[in-house]
């Protein structure tokens, strides 16, 4: 989810949900909910690489999640596939972007 409107949607509506990746160009607090999020996801917030916090998104939970640290990366799991991956804290994650995706992100004007 690059844009503002890719992360404004995130995974609502999906029953069957994938990965999905917010990337921001600055640390922040970021929150989020699961307006029209049919499905259970963990919910990692990262500084750099580094997960600090892992939330449980529950489905269609209004109330905004997440820690009061300042982040500049978001993924979203499945929870299913985080608990199968064993995701925790301790997990380093690197995101790697295809082409496309480097040039969209570089473009973008926050």
């Amino acid at each position: 989810a690059l844009t503002h409107e890719e992360q404004a949607r995130g995974l609502m509506f999906q029953k069957n949900p994938t990965v999905m990746t917010f990337l921001y160009p600055d640390f922040n607090i970021r929150k989020f909910w699961m307006h029209n999020t049919p499905a259970d996801l963990a919910i990692c917030f990262l500084k750099n690489n580094s997960i600090v916090s892992i939330c449980h998104g529950k489905p269609f939970d209004e109330s905004h999640i997440g820690p009061n640290i300042k982040t500049n990366k978001v993924i979203e799991f499945p929870l299913s596939l985080a608990k199968e991956l064993n995701i925790s804290k301790k997990t380093k994650i690197s995101i790697h972007l295809d082409f496309d995706s480097f040039k969209k992100y570089c473009s973008i004007k926050y």
